[in-house]
């Protein structure tokens, strides 16, 4: 956005500002299983963050929004 000197002309509602700044923005987010936990070939350059939730308890587990924003933040 900055350094495209593009200008935004849509709404000013803050879930379509997010939407669009993150729009400019990509990040490497998988999900897997314990069995592929287990077949996991580790690339030792790149940076790992792992969540556990139980999906028992809703409140407990991040949306796939906020891990991709969480994603974003910690890419280099």
């Amino acid at each position: 956005m900055f350094f495209k000197r593009d200008i935004y002309q849509g709404p000013r509602e803050k879930d379509i500002l997010i939407r669009y700044a993150m729009s400019f923005v990509s990040a490497n987010v998988i999900k897997f299983d314990d069995r592929m936990f287990k077949t996991l070939k580790v690339d030792e350059n790149k940076p790992w963050l792992v969540s556990f939730c139980r999906e028992i308890d809703e409140g407990d587990c991040l949306d796939d929004d906020q891990v991709y924003k969480l994603a974003v933040m910690l890419v280099r």
